[in-house]
């Protein structure tokens, strides 16, 4: 069962046992799949959700180093921990934007008070297979459904949590993380209309097809 979305704060997320949890991103209303489901998931960071204000920098930051450091926002330079990191464009757009915190600083800098900020998925990738077939996978999804089809600029990122030295067992998995506009050339025009179940429909055809 799926949590109606609360459209001006943000989502209820529902955990396996059937509690209601808060989280940052929402599940549209009528997306059939879980937020659970392990293959595939859907949501949107809001501007806002439950009171505050969200930091699109900060959230794309803590998955591109989920090995933890130190966050300042005033870096222009990132050094992610993360197994693997690429940024997929749109035709056009400059080549400054290959730097995921040029391209999200620049999002935020122009369009960063729309009520949609990232478009999010979380994908699973097979892990008796070699990582970098999964990435590479993920790497032409994210440039030929979202970046050629859809003007998405797409951050593309590999948590191994062989690097994690987590105690709880965890798979390899894939971040995809999008700024919730079109990019034209290097300017952001309007919201996306992929954020929405259409959207979430759409990636997941694609991603599990």
């Amino acid at each position: 069962m799926n949590a109606a979305p609360d459209r001006q704060s943000g989502h209820q997320q529902h955990s396996k046992n059937g509690t209601s949890v808060a989280a940052e991103a929402y599940v549209p209303e009528r997306y059939s799949v879980p937020p659970w489901d392990d293959e595939f998931r859907f949501g949107v960071l809001r501007h806002e959700f439950s009171g505050r204000v969200n930091c699109a920098t900060r959230y794309v930051f803590k998955k591109a180093h989920p090995v933890p450091v130190e966050y300042t926002h005033e870096a222009e330079v990132w050094q992610p921990t993360a197994r693997r990191i690429d940024v997929l464009l749109p035709q056009g757009a400059p080549d400054r934007f290959l730097s995921p915190a040029t391209l999200i600083k620049d999002f935020i800098a122009n369009v960063g008070g729309q009520l949609d900020l990232l478009i999010t998925m979380k994908m699973a990738i097979n892990p008796d297979r070699p990582l970098h077939e999964g990435f590479e996978r993920c790497r032409a999804f994210a440039r030929d459904v979202m970046a050629n089809d859809h003007g998405l600029a797409t951050i593309v990122i590999l948590h191994d949590p062989v690097m994690l030295r987590t105690r709880r067992p965890r798979l390899p998995h894939l971040h995809v993380l999008a700024p919730a506009s079109r990019l034209v050339c290097g300017d952001w025009r309007d919201p996306s209309p992929m954020g929405t179940d259409d959207g979430a429909t759409e990636f997941r055809k694609h991603w599990m097809g």
